[in-house]
Parts: structure tokens; C-alpha cells; sequence
């Protein structure tokens, strides 16, 4: 880092969207630097033109809106050119929608058995390319050009759980970005539902973009405009150019008519348009500006007129105490409840379950799957402290103190209220999300929280983490309130979905929306402010008390109406929170008000129904209202607007113009706030069947489990099962989705025992949700009788549902297991004692060492209990095995003897005589004195199969057999025994310059595979030999598989989890072998080989190497890149390196696999997610030999 002062910067001439909880009344410090230029403030308040369709037949062309010839049609006042396009039939995918007849073609890269797509990759890589076309068809009709679309890296697409598809497509001209200016389209059922234009004015080919400045000129720029100096080095964004869309702000009349050739639209005399400019965009920092800033600029790269100037900081089993709700003290919500469940929280190398429950010991801090808590009181650390849990414990104060378990502080400095309410609200939330947007990549990330920033007052949203100040000013503590960690994630969300960045004209109505519908209110971060909260001299309702910062209900202010767009015109200025209200007040509005009242939803059945819409809406909004348009029927009529996608999210045949499931409901909430449109006639269609009866549901308790059962309810085709914590109104996970075929049952494991959960079971048709079951809280772990509440009554209007009588608890299912047409015959198990041995005359002692034993000429049967050796100084090993039919033609396994003069083993005799009609064996071989090692083999890397087991005998005792807790998923197991001439059993000596520790240490005189080393947390092997195999250590990719042990990294790299086992990327093994195939040594080179899962074609993945030596517990790897491969087809390939082992006896080899859309990387750093997180990384330690040439090694 480097500051250069103003005069340097005069001198030389060089050295994502944030937001906030409170908007700061009077600009201060930096916030008065702030500035937007009119015409590009003005661009988002586009004129929206209403024009005939004069098309009179529904002809299913682009522009064929309805069968009425009064349709009508909008279209951008500026530009000319449609705002947006509502197909009928547009179909572009096959699917259910309206007249789709689309197939998956037989034989090419999308056939998936004939059926539909299930890779969602696949998927959006078929639409991408559809979509392309279907534009390519009708870019006159739009007025567009489709080279300015698909540019690599321009192109985002979300993939709903239901296969319906967003895409959202940046426009480029000449390779550069033109800001603010897309194309949305939403895909449902298959068909194009809309597809809107986002400031799309006409740009000249010939337009210049070659600057007159360079990056720092422009940054040098906004220096001056600060008069702060620049902290070089410290930039916040890479610079870039990028063509701003602007409002012409001079009268020129222009006739539309070309923007809308071969369209039936009746062009208009326009009198304003877009311009364009060519800007640098920087990110510069400034000495001073502190950590609530973070600026963004956009500099003409020609005259370097600042065209915007902005903060993108909008201000605003383990287990452990957290605040439900708020921090206030007042019930329900406001008391620290303790022991609740830590969910995905590293202890160790593992991560904790939904439960909080973990397996192996280790130390946890407040990071896990989702979140990484900074505390700036201190650090957080924890291990088992109370029985086999860890117990972060609660406290009283606020801000610092720390948590106490006994009246004991525990955890260090970092375990405060807020560390541990911000963690457990953040983890919650986002596996909520995760089951609403399984294949949004951000939510696969690990999220970044900060808490107890020493400030007060508020909280942010910087673009890369969530903010949290301590108490005082009046304030409470902001990070241990659930509403304000939800609302600052919701920032997250909304930055990182489909249309990238924060939402338009505000994106806090996002947030609220986000914190309302996770915490079931509508008050915004309660308790946190003190007093009740004003709106524009429109206070909160007293009597309701809602002491948060905001309330999204209009009912619970005191004129009792909605702050509609023109009230937001004439009242919130450039106040981001203000505007939020006007949309976020109609997501309430429907779930509260509507769903209720025309669809007879109870209300956490309108609530669920309506995160779903939220979440399928949201992620493809650029702008949600129009706030110039003064018609209240059409401040919803622009592009993809709030109302738009809420239809679109709502729609389930892929046709808008002949209604959605709940478009009466959606038309009112959003029109009661001026931001609805009046272009299609306002009908419910699509759910005319959905369930209307509740289920009946019984719950049993188990360990770390709940067991449900219900009823079958008519019409149903699945079962949504909804679990919550902290109370029935809490955000819920959609844990299962059960088919109306299967078994109406479902149990829920990896739960806290002893603590209360709450589930629902909505009955679902497809996308249209039935009436919800009642309600039932579990605790698991408890001696509890089944429970089973009565179904909730129906409330008017619904139809009163047929009497169904009380059901009886169901017992815990027994699933039937499936026949087995060819059954494997369990083994025998292997007598704990063995078969007594003939006496013999004890054997003459023989003065003499061998040093390589002599062969028996002839080898007794198999079985045999009369063997008997040729040599009086002879002993019988005895091998027993005990295995199943299916893997006996894989075993095999031979004896090898020490040599002494070479000090390597050498093969004995070796055994291929498994009998495969049999599931034992047993086979004698005499022995003279000497050391001795046994290896088992598999081919195929099944050990003995499912119960198999071994033991090995000399003299009729046990010398070795195999653990009871052995997984048979090995391809070598390795003994060592031995005995000298006075029938000593100690190796030492038949070796005296060996330790039998030593010995155990030597090489295999071939492969050798792998074991898991629990301190190094990866697959080693610890004895030199000709090569190093993973075996089935590492196949699969973290949850996805799952991989065993994950994962498997000798450092904090850690695996994505998007996707699914052997369709997605996954890293099946790792081998490291010579080239000589002699045991590998200092100086050799090596190959390593990855057997891998590519995805699809295989042309998007690629596979880094890496290389590291003398790792150990202490000595963190130091990689050195090798070099990159990619998948030459899709499915199971071999990739491999060449590298030459430096000096160093303990070594370790990396090999990452990612999937990326801009081909290979160029940088060499060791850890890479890929893009959209399908990555996975493994690593491997093996030993080899020291060198004995003396020249030195590099």
C-alpha cells in the first residue's frame, strides 16, 4: 500500500454494490462527495409509451399478445422499441407449457434418456442456446442486434428446482460493456413468458472507444474531486471501460418507426433518446474514508467528467445461546435462548450436522459451511467443554461479554452475543435459500460477517461481506437482531442473483422483504432503534409497537394506506429506504392480505407460497417500478418489472396472457401500490385442482431423529415437509419433497436432541400448493407418544373438506428391502481359535541365518491339517479367509521373506487358488526362521466382500487379523510376523539391524495403496514403494457422493457442493508411480494420474497439478505448480502430469478439477472454486526414498 498525497497526485498524474440499514439524514465527511449526474440519474425514469397492437388474430408471432385487437402495447420512450415481449407459445425448450411440442433430440449431448434435463448446467447451456436463436429470429422485432449479446462472461442464468429458467444478458458493444443496458427473459415450461428490453438505445458501429485517459488519470480525477489522497494499490475493483447509457437531454425529434420494423406496433414520434459515453469505471480508496466506504466512480475516458460518484456502502453439536428475534428482552423472541443448534460449523476437519451434532474431536471457531464471524472483540475457540458437546453457553450485557457455561467465561473473546446470533441466523437462512435456489453459486460460498464494529446505529452490506455496529447512541447491538442480519444477507442476495447488482430504483425493499418473510413480520429489526418507527410523517402504529427501523405493513402505520409510487414521488426524495416501501409493502400485502382472503390460505401456508414467489421473482429484476410514471396502472409496465416476474414466477404453463395461478391476488398487492400494468387481462388459471384438504400427520421422536407420517391428501402430487426452528413462525427449510406414489413417510435425521422443532406438510400439485397441515412440534431424543394434532379447519371461502376421521399413529415405517435375484451367501465366520497342530518332536536348533528361504517344492492342500514340513526347523502359517461369492475371483494374496543383504522383501510364493464356489479358505505354508509379510489383494478394490474378515496363524496362534470395523472397500491389506530358530517371535532377530518398528516401515516391493492419516487429514502412504494409490479414499466431491473423510486437503481448500455424484466434476483417485517402476526416490521422475468425472462434454473442465515436500501436522504445504490438463471427453477420464520429486522424504501432490467457462487459468494459485463453485480438490502424501548420490538435488 502506498498513500500519495494531493500534491503527488497532481504531480505524477498516478501512483460491487453496497448498502445500509439507516440512510444517515445529512451528508457528512465523504458522503458529500457524492454525486450523479442528471441525464444518468434520468435514464432509469424511462417514458413508457402505450401503443395499439394493431394485430387482430392471435397468430403466435412475437408480437401476438391475446386474441383482442385492443391489446395493448408499451414501448420505451426513448428508444422506441418494445418494453417488453410476451409470447404466446414461444416455446424454446421441451416442456408442459401451452402448445409446446418441443422432444429432446435422440442421440445428441442433451438426451438424458429421452426425458428431461437434470443437470442444471446442461440445462442452461440447451436454453443459452435456444434462446439465442429464438432472438436471432425475431432481433427485428426487438430493434436489436444479437452480436451485442452472449459475449463471454455476459451471460447469467438461474435454473429453478423446477427446470423453469432466468437469463439475464448483458449488452457489448465492441467487446466493452454498455452499463445498464439487458436483455430478461424468464422461461416457464418450457416457453419464452417474457423477454424485456432494459435501456436499449441505438448505438453507432462506428462508435469510438479508444480513451484519451488511462485508468489512473481517472482515479487521479476523483482524488481531486475529494481532495483526499489516493491509497495506491488499494483499489477495491479491477478498472475497466464500459459505455454508460445516459437520457439525451435535448428535443430531437425522432420517429420510431425503424426500431419497429416488422412489428404490427404503430410507431411514435419520439422527442427524447439515449446517448452514450465512454468512461473509465475505478474504484479507487482514499486516505481516511474508513471501512463504511467504499467508492465507485465513472469517469469520462475522454473529457474526464465525472458521471457518477457514489458509496456502494448502503448504511444499513455444537451449541449456544441466540437471540430468536431481537435483543429487546421482550417476549415472544427477545430473550437469549440457550443451546440451541450450531449447524455446518467446523470442528476439526468436520463440519457439524443440521444438529450441531460432529463425530471426531476438534476446535471450533464461529465458521462453517456458510459464514466466517470476525469479531472485533476477539477471537473465538472452542473444544469440547461439557460431556461430548461444545457449548458456547449465554450471557447477559451486550456487545463484548462473553458467553458462560456454569458461570465460567468460555470460547475466548470472540464468543458475544453477537457472534454467536449472527452465525446461527446467517447459517439458517441460507440453507433456506439453498433449497429455494439449489444452483445459485454465491450461496455456495462462505460468507464473510463482521460484528461489533466499534460505531453505532447501523449495519452494511460492502459487496463482499455483512456488517454489524455495537450498541450505544440509543441503539441496541445490530448484529445480535435476527431482522437485521437477515436484511443485510438479503443485500448479498440480491447483489449476487440473476441480474447481478442491487435492485432499481432501491434494493432495501428486496432486503426488508428477505428479513420480513425469515422472521414472520413485518417490523423491520425490532427493539434495535428504541422508539417507534416514522415514515415520512407516517408513524408506526404505537399500540402495534413496532421499535425497528421500519415497518413494510401500511395497516400498522397510522393513515392506514399505502405509500403508493406517487407518494414516493412527492415524499422520499433520494431516499433508497423510502422507495423500498413501495413494493415491499405489496409482497406483505399479498401474503398477508390477499393470499388469505381470495385462495382461503391459512397464514403460513400465503407465507410459504409466497417466499417461494419471492425468491423465484426476484433474482431477475433490474428495475422493480418505473418511478416517473404517473398513470398508477402503469408503474409496472416496464421490462422486467416487480409485477412482471412475479407473474412469471407464478405462471405454470408458460403462457402469461391467459392468467397464473394467483394473478388476481399478485394485480391487486401490486396495483394498491401504482406499480402494477393494465396490458393483460387479469384471470386466475392453473390451479383449478389443486389439494384442497389439510394431511393428518403423525410425529415420533428417535435419537437425533423425528419420524413423520400423514395422510393422503386428493390431488396431491408431492409433499413439501417445512421444518423450523425457534417456533412455528420462523423461516422454514424444505427439507424433503415426497412424491404422492411412494410412502407417505419421512425421517428427518442429524437433528439436536432436546430441542424443539416445528413441522408442516403442504401438499402440493406441481407449482400450486394445498391447504398445509397443522402444525407439530417435535423434540428429539424425548420418550414421547406419537403425536398426531387434529388438520387445521378450512377457512372461508374454501370448501368445507370431507370429514376425515381421527387417524391413528402410524408406526415408524419399516422399509421392505428389495429382492436380491442373485443372493450372496454370508461367510463363515472364522473360528476364534484355531485348529490345534499335530505334535511334532520339537526341531533341532539350527545355528545357521538363511538369508533368502528356500521354496517348498511342493505345497500341501488346501485346508489340509496335516501338513507337515520337509525342514525340522520349519513352522506352519496358517491364512484363513472369509469372504463372499461375488469378489472371490478378485482375491489374491502371496508371502513374501526379508533379505536380509538387500534389506527389501521378496516374494515367497504367491497364492491365485481362491475357490469361488466357497466363501472360506484356508491354506498352510511352511516356513524356515526368518521376517516375513503377508499381502492380501482385491483387483477390483472390494476387500472380502460385505462381512468378510482374515486371520493369519503361526504355530496355531494368532498373529494378525482383520478390525471388526473394516469398511471391505480396500485393494491391499499388509501383515508382518516372523520368528527366529529358538521360536522367538521378535523380528530383531532374524534382522538385527532393523527395529521391528523399522521394518514395519519398509517398502512394498509394488503398489502400495493409501490410508487415511487422521492428523494430516488426507490419504497417505507411509512406506516407500513403486507407486502410491488413493484406492476409494477420495471418490466423490465433499457431500456429493460423498466423499469419505472430505476434504482432504492438507490446508483450508475445501470442495463445492453443487451438483450431483457422476454428473457433475469429481476427483474418483489419485496415483503417484515411477516411471522405472522401481520404489520411487529423490531425484525420479514420477506421474501422477487423477482418474476424474468430467462434466458433459468434458471441453469446460480442467484439472491443475500441484506438488509440495516435507509436509507434515507442523508444516503447512508450499505448492508448486505443475501444470493444467483438461478433460479431453465427459465422464470417467485419466489426466495426468510428469514432475521429477525433489529432495525430501515426505511428499504430497494436489490435483484441483473446476469447472470454467473462459477456458483454462492463467494464475497458479492452489485452491480454485470454478465458476458456479463445481470444483473439487484432493491431496495426497506419499514416501520415498532417500537419494544416495551425492550430487545435490533441486
Amino acid at each position: 500500500m502506498k498513500i500519495c498525497s494531493i500534491a503527488l497526485v497532481l504531480l505524477s498524474g498516478g501512483c460491487s454494490t453496497a448498502t445500509a440499514f439507516v440512510e444517515p439524514e445529512v451528508p457528512s465527511g465523504f458522503d458529500a462527495f457524492e454525486y450523479v449526474a442528471p441525464e444518468l440519474k434520468q435514464v432509469t425514469d424511462w417514458d413508457i409509451t402505450e401503443r395499439p397492437n394493431n394485430n387482430s388474430t392471435n397468430n403466435n408471432t412475437v408480437t401476438g399478445f391475446g386474441d383482442k385487437e385492443s391489446s395493448p402495447f408499451y414501448i420505451d420512450g426513448r428508444s422506441g422499441k418494445p418494453v417488453v415481449i410476451m409470447p404466446e407459445a414461444a416455446s424454446v425448450l421441451p416442456g408442459d407449457g401451452v402448445g409446446n411440442r418441443l422432444l429432446w433430440t435422440v442421440g445428441t449431448s442433451h438426451d438424458e434418456g429421452h426425458g428431461p434435463l437434470t443437470d442444471h448446467r446442461m440445462l442452461s447451456e440447451a436454453a443459452v442456446e435456444a434462446c439465442k436463436q429464438w432472438i436471432t429470429e425475431h432481433q427485428d422485432e426487438f430493434g436489436i442486434n444479437v452480436e451485442e449479446l452472449f459475449a463471454p462472461g455476459m451471460v447469467r442464468t438461474a435454473t429453478l428446482p423446477n427446470g423453469d429458467i432466468q437469463m439475464s444478458l448483458k449488452r457489448t458493444h465492441q467487446n466493452i460493456e454498455v452499463v445498464g443496458s439487458r436483455l430478461a427473459i424468464n422461461i416457464v415450461a418450457g416457453n419464452i413468458v417474457t423477454a424485456a428490453l432494459e435501456q436499449w438505445g441505438d448505438l453507432q458501429e462506428d462508435f469510438d472507444v479508444t480513451p484519451a485517459i488511462t485508468a489512473e488519470d481517472a482515479m487521479n480525477v476523483l482524488s481531486i474531486h475529494t481532495g483526499h489522497a489516493l491509497m495506491v494499490g488499494d483499489e477495491t475493483c479491477d478498472s475497466e471501460l464500459q459505455i454508460l447509457t445516459l437520457a439525451n437531454d435535448v428535443d430531437i425529434p425522432v420517429d420510431s418507426s425503424a426500431s419497429l420494423r416488422g412489428t404490427t406496433i404503430e410507431p411514435v414520434q419520439l422527442t427524447h433518446e439515449y446517448k452514450h459515453v465512454l468512461t473509465w469505471k475505478v474504484c479507487p480508496k482514499f486516505d481516511g474514508q474508513g471501512d463504511a466506504y467504499l467508492f465507485q466512480g465513472f469517469v469520462d475516458a475522454r473529457t474526464k467528467k465525472i458521471w457518477e460518484f457514489t458509496n456502494t456502502v448502503d448504511l444499513f453439536e455444537a451449541e449456544g445461546g441466540v437471540f430468536p428475534l431481537s435483543n429487546d428482552g421482550k417476549t415472544p423472541g427477545g430473550i437469549e435462548q440457550p443451546n440451541w443448534p450450531m449447524s455446518y460449523m467446523n470442528v476439526g476437519g468436520q463440519q457439524t450436522d443440521v444438529g450441531g451434532n460432529f463425530a471426531v474431536d476438534g476446535t471450533a471457531s464461529f465458521t462453517g459451511r456458510s459464514v466466517k464471524l470476525v469479531d472485533t472483540c476477539g477471537k473465538a475457540s472452542l473444544s469440547r467443554n461439557e460431556g461430548d458437546s461444545i457449548n458456547w453457553g449465554t450471557s447477559g450485557g451486550t456487545d463484548c461479554t462473553i458467553g458462560q457455561v456454569g458461570g465460567i467465561n468460555v470460547g475466548g473473546g470472540g464468543n458475544t452475543h453477537a457472534s454467536r446470533s449472527t452465525y446461527y441466523h446467517t447459517t439458517h437462512i441460507v440453507d433456506i435459500a439453498r433449497k429455494h435456489l439449489p444452483n445459485n453459486g454465491w450461496l455456495q460460498k462462505q460468507l464473510t460477517a463482521n460484528v461489533n464494529i466499534d460505531a453505532n446505529c447501523n449495519a452494511f452490506w460492502n459487496g463482499n461481506s455483512i456488517n454489524f455496529y455495537t450498541s450505544g447512541g440509543g441503539c441496541r447491538n445490530l448484529g445480535e437482531i435476527s431482522g437485521v442480519v437477515a436484511h443485510e444477507w438479503g443485500h448479498g442476495m440480491d447483489a449476487n442473483d440473476v441480474a447481478v447488482g442491487i435492485a432499481k430504483p432501491s434494493g432495501e425493499g428486496v432486503a426488508d422483504i428477505y428479513a420480513a418473510l425469515y422472521d414472520g413480520t413485518s417490523c423491520i429489526g425490532r427493539g434495535g432503534f428504541g422508539g417507534t418507527c416514522n415514515l415520512k410523517g407516517d408513524p408506526c402504529t404505537a399500540s402495534l409497537g413496532c421499535t425497528g427501523v421500519r415497518d413494510i405493513d401500511y395497516m400498522a402505520h397510522d393513515n392506514k394506506k399505502a405509500h403508493t409510487n406517487s407518494w414516493a414521488r412527492a415524499n422520499c426524495g433520494n431516499g433508497v429506504h423510502c422507495k423500498g416501501h413501495v413494493y415491499s409493502e405489496a409482497v406483505w400485502s399479498l401474503y398477508k392480505r390477499l393470499l388469505p382472503s381470495l385462495y382461503g390460505y391459512d397464514d403460513l401456508t400465503a407465507r410459504e407460497l409466497t417466499t417461494y414467489l419471492f425468491f423465484r421473482a426476484a433474482g431477475n429484476v433490474g428495475t422493480w417500478y418505473n418511478e416517473k410514471e404517473e398513470l398508477p396502472s402503469k408503474g409496472g409496465c416496464g421490462g422486467n418489472s416487480g409485477y412482471r416476474a412475479f407473474l412469471a414466477a407464478d405462471d405454470n404453463d408458460g403462457n402469461l396472457t391467459n392468467g397464473t395461478p394467483h394473478m388476481k391476488a399478485i394485480h391487486k398487492a401490486f396495483n394498491d401500490q401504482q406499480i402494477a400494468c393494465d396490458d393483460l387481462d387479469v384471470q386466475d388459471f392453473g390451479c383449478e385442482n389443486r389439494p384442497v384438504n389439510p394431511p393428518s400427520v403423525s410425529a415420533t421422536s428417535d435419537n437425533k431423529s423425528v419420524e413423520l407420517s400423514w395422510s393422503t391428501v386428493a390431488n396431491a402430487v408431492s409433499y413439501d415437509i417445512m421444518r423450523a426452528e425457534g417456533g412455528c413462525q420462523k423461516g422454514k427449510v424444505k427439507v424433503a419433497s415426497i412424491s404422492a406414489s411412494g410412502q407417505l413417510s419421512f425421517r428427518d435425521n442429524g437433528l439436536k436432541n432436546g430441542f424443539e422443532y416445528c413441522y408442516l406438510i403442504v401438499p402440493r400439485r406441481n407449482s400450486c400448493f394445498g391447504v398445509k397441515s397443522t402444525t407439530i412440534k417435535v423434540i428429539p431424543g424425548t420418550a414421547q407418544i406419537p403425536v398426531t394434532p387434529q388438520p387445521t379447519p378450512l377457512p372461508s371461502p374454501q370448501p368445507t373438506p370431507r370429514p376425515t376421521p381421527q387417524p391413528t399413529p402410524l408406526p415408524s415405517p419399516q422399509p421392505t428391502p428389495p429382492p436380491t435375484p442373485n443372493p450372496i451367501t454370508p461367510p463363515t465366520p472364522i473360528p476364534t481359535s484355531p485348529p490345534t497342530p499335530n505334535p511334532t518332536t520339537p526341531p533341532t536348533p539350527n545355528p545357521t541365518v538363511t538369508a533368502r528361504p528356500t521354496p517348498i517344492p511342493t505345497s500341501p492342500p488346501i485346508g489340509s491339517s496335516n501338513t507337515t514340513c520337509a525342514e525340522a526347523n520349519e513352522k506352519i502359517f496358517m491364512l484363513n479367509l472369509n469372504y463372499t461369492r461375488d469378489v472371490a475371483g478378485a482375491i489374491s494374496w502371496k508371502l513374501n521373506s526379508f533379505d536380509i543383504l538387500s534389506e527389501t522383501f521378496v516374494e515367497y510364493k504367491a497364492f491365485n487358488d481362491i475357490p469361488q464356489d466357497q466363501t472360506t479358505y484356508k491354506r498352510r505354508v511352511c516356513v524356515p526362521p526368518g521376517t516375513y509379510e503377508v499381502v492380501i489383494s482385491n483387483s477390483v478394490g472390494t476387500g472380502l466382500g460385505v462381512g468378510g474378515r482374515y486371520a493369519g496363524f503361526l504355530r496355531g496362534r494368532e498373529k494378525f487379523a482383520s478390525d471388526p470395523s473394516d469398511v471391505n472397500n480396500w485393494t491391499k491389506r499388509r501383515h508382518i510376523f516372523c520368528f527366529d530358530q529358538n521360536n522367538n517371535d521378535e523380528c530383531a532377530s532374524t534382522s538385527p539391524s532393523l527395529s521391528p518398528s523399522k521394518i514395519a516401515e519398509l517398502p512394498l516391493p509394488g503398489p502400495q495403496d493409501a490410508v487415511y492419516d487422521t492428523d494430516l487429514k488426507v490419504p497417505r502412504c507411509s512406506t516407500a514403494s513403486s507407486s502410491c494409490s488413493s484406492g476409494q479414499l477420495l471418490k466423490g466431491r465433499a457431500t456429493v457422493g460423498p466423499e469419505s473423510n472430505y476434504p482432504n486437503t492438507l490446508d483450508t481448500c475445501i470442495d463445492s457442493t453443487m451438483g450431483n455424484y457422476n454428473i457433475s466434476e469429481s476427483i474418483e483417485a489419485i496415483t503417484v508411480s515411477s516411471d522405472t517402476q522401481d520404489t520411487m526416490k529423490e531425484g525420479d521422475t514420477v506421474t501422477i494420474t487423477a482418474k476424474v468425472f468430467c462434466w458433459y462434454t468434458g471441453t469446460k473442465d480442467y484439472a491443475d497439478f500441484y506438488s509440495a515436500t516435507d509436509v507434515g501436522v507442523d508444516s503447512p504445504p508450499q505448492w508448486k505448480y505443475i501444470g493444467s490438463v483438461q478433460c479431453p471427453a465427459g465422464k470417467t477420464q485419466y489426466l495426468s502430469q510428469k514432475y521429477t520429486l525433489p529432495k525430501g522424504s515426505e511428499h504430497a501432490v494436489r490435483v484441483n478439477l473446476y469447472y470454467s467457462t473462459t477456458g483454462k487459468r492463467t494464475s497458479t494459485t492452489s485452491c480454485v472454486q470454478g465458476d458456479e463453485f463445481y470444483s473439487d480438490v484432493d491431496d495426497m502424501v506419499f514416501t520415498v526414498v532417500e537419494n544416495t548420490l551425492q550430487e545435490p538435488l533441486i
